[in-house]
């Protein structure tokens, strides 16, 4: 389910906040609350400990990127 809802979100390009390598940031279609941001990664895990030393360091540039989005604005150029 999940992977078919990013492949769509990533053709529509319309909710998409953040994508790298890892990870893809995005506001649901129907949010529960405003500023709702989803972050998944594309790849398949069992279990979040399965998640690689250098996809951490990716996951915290995506939360400190997405935070400051939220912070100062949506605007916010990202260098990744």
């Amino acid at each position: 389910m999940f992977c078919q809802m990013i492949e769509e979100e990533l053709e529509l390009n319309e909710r998409i906040v953040l994508v790298t390598d890892g990870f893809v940031g995005m506001q649901l279609f129907a949010s529960p609350a405003p500023f709702c941001t989803h972050i998944y990664p594309p790849r398949h895990m069992a279990s979040f400990g399965d998640i690689s030393g250098k996809e951490l360091v990716d996951l915290g540039r995506v939360l400190r990127t997405i935070l400051a989005k939220l912070y100062y604005g949506w605007r916010i150029q990202t260098s990744t």
